[in-house]
């Protein structure tokens, strides 16, 4: 990828064909916002709606493609727990009291952020989803890696 030599990068390209009932919804979805915008959606679009498509430069031997469809499953956790710390936690206020008490105590400090992390735990993890295995089961099921397979990948 890139358009001259210099800026040019080896990429991996990994493509997942979806069950077809993801893939119907997608073109649903795709449909209904070109149809907000009255335009339709191209032939090629509703096409790479059977597709998940992922471009990385991590290579095959540290992370096989099976793990790498897991790992990119957990994305949508990630922008969650974010979106939590934002709106939920309000971080940059609670960060100064926290600094507050480690001014004055720091075993009232440690008090205080582990009352946060068990909130913070209980407001952002799903533990269960009724259509479907959450994030946090298929990562327990299928990627069970221990650190001498790791660490021999980084090799």
């Amino acid at each position: 990828m890139g358009t001259d030599k210099k800026t040019r990068i080896c990429r991996r390209l990994i493509c997942f064909r979806v069950k077809e009932e993801v893939a119907n919804q997608r073109r649903m979805r795709l449909k209904r916002e070109a149809k907000k915008k009255g335009r339709i959606p191209g032939a090629q679009s509703l096409l790479l709606a059977d597709w998940t498509i992922i471009v990385t430069n991590v290579p095959e031997k540290w992370i096989p493609s099976e793990m790498l469809w897991r790992i990119y499953s957990i994305r949508w956790q990630i922008e969650l727990l974010f979106k939590q710390m934002k709106s939920i936690v309000q971080i940059q206020e609670r960060a100064f009291q926290l600094l507050e008490l480690l001014l004055t105590s720091f075993w009232k400090a440690v008090t205080y952020l582990s009352k946060e992390v068990d909130r913070l735990m209980r407001n952002c993890m799903k533990y269960q989803q009724p259509s479907r295995k959450s994030t946090l089961e298929l990562l327990e099921e299928k990627i069970d890696l221990k650190v001498e397979d790791l660490s021999a990948c980084l090799a």
